[in-house]
């Protein structure tokens, strides 16, 4: 008997009904995790059925559950990069602007943390998972880069790459530990301490 709730996609013609169906299923594996479901022991129709649409209407979305939770991850990413841009673009950007910056970020990365642990979780013994994650954190540290030439131009391009993917995986570490089920009241010691590291990386 076909799932009464599911989503009916009519045709690859129509962009905002499929938009708006791989929405759903992003939005129940979300929630899955964040009620306490394992990435791993979580089955393709245990998604079908949260999302209210069927097996096949999935598939049409993604072909495998490491696409999706990529998926996940891009969308998570995007969003902490657009949050950081106006600092990393702007040389003049302030102390200040930094640590609104890091705060929005928290924020957003407590909202999402059942997501970003599993997928930390599934990069640590999947090879093509890591190297997803990889590729997606990239965005990140390509615009720290870029940043940090205009802010410290004589440091080497060889000193300049490295020093953005420490800046971006010390941070994803620090934030997976730290924050977590942390209580929002430490948040601004969170963000104190990170912005100084930060600020002193980007600027010495």
């Amino acid at each position: 008997m076909a799932n009464p709730r599911s989503v009916t996609v009519t045709s690859s013609s129509d962009p905002d009904r499929r938009a708006q169906t791989r929405q759903h299923i992003l939005n129940a594996t979300e929630r899955l995790l964040a009620g306490g479901e394992a990435f791993a022991k979580l089955s393709i129709q245990r998604i079908a059925v949260a999302a209210g649409v069927s097996r096949a209407t999935f598939y049409l979305h993604f072909h495998t559950k490491r696409e999706l939770i990529a998926a996940l991850a891009q969308d998570i990413t995007a969003a902490w990069t657009e949050i950081a841009a106006p600092f990393l673009t702007d040389p003049l950007a302030s102390r200040d602007d930094l640590e609104q910056g890091l705060h929005r970020i928290l924020v957003l990365w407590r909202q999402h943390r059942a997501v970003v642990a599993a997928i930390i979780e599934l990069a640590e013994y999947d090879l093509d998972m890591r190297q997803a994650w990889r590729d997606t954190l990239a965005g990140i540290a390509q615009i720290i880069g870029q940043s940090l030439q205009q802010r410290r131009s004589q440091l080497p391009p060889e000193k300049t790459e490295l020093l953005s993917w420490f800046i971006v995986w010390s941070g994803e570490r620090f934030m997976h530990q730290e924050v977590g089920e942390a209580s929002p009241e430490r948040d601004h010691l969170l963000v104190a301490v990170l912005s100084e590291i930060v600020w002193k990386l980007m600027h010495d």
